[in-house]
């Protein structure tokens, strides 16, 4: 935003003074165009005197009154979330198969950690493989001795 003042006009037309001086103006005077109230001068417009754009202003802002809100006290049970029974899931994800001499040999991948899995075996101290198929591998998980299924890609079928 570009902003320009320019001088009184006839201080420039009598050149005895190089800058106007800075008046401020009253309230009732900032109106711009306000009409005279007394009939005898005829409705002519209010001068208006110049506003110092530069002057002082007062920039801070008056503290607001807060008024606290009543605290109010609810009494509440607070029921824990229900606990989920059963194991965890299988922490394994297949990775190929091998048929060795007609025992099922099975590779597994726990994050990057290798397994072989064959029917039987415990795994990790929790996991036991009871059976392998062509469509899963069944588990039991032996805290619970709750059984759990992966189930294998159709291409390794």
């Amino acid at each position: 935003m570009i902003a320009s003042f320019y001088p009184d006009q006839k201080a420039i037309k009598d050149g005895s003074k190089r800058h106007p001086e800075r008046v401020t103006a009253t309230k009732t005077e900032q109106t711009a165009g306000q009409v005279n109230s007394d009939p005898s001068k005829k409705n002519t417009p209010t001068p208006v005197a110049e506003v110092d754009p530069f002057s002082a202003r007062n920039w801070v802002v008056e503290p607001v009154a807060i008024v606290e809100a009543p605290v109010v006290t609810v009494n509440a049970t607070v029921t824990p979330p229900p606990v989920v029974t059963g194991p965890p899931p299988l922490p394994f994800k297949f990775t190929g198969r091998m048929n060795d001499e007609g025992n099922q040999v099975v590779y597994l991948n726990r994050g990057e950690q290798m397994v072989l899995a064959h029917v039987g075996d415990v795994l990790d101290s929790s996991y036991k493989v009871i059976s392998i198929t062509q469509q899963q591998i069944e588990f039991e998980y032996l805290p619970s001795g709750e059984k759990q299924t992966l189930a294998l890609p159709a291409s390794e079928y």
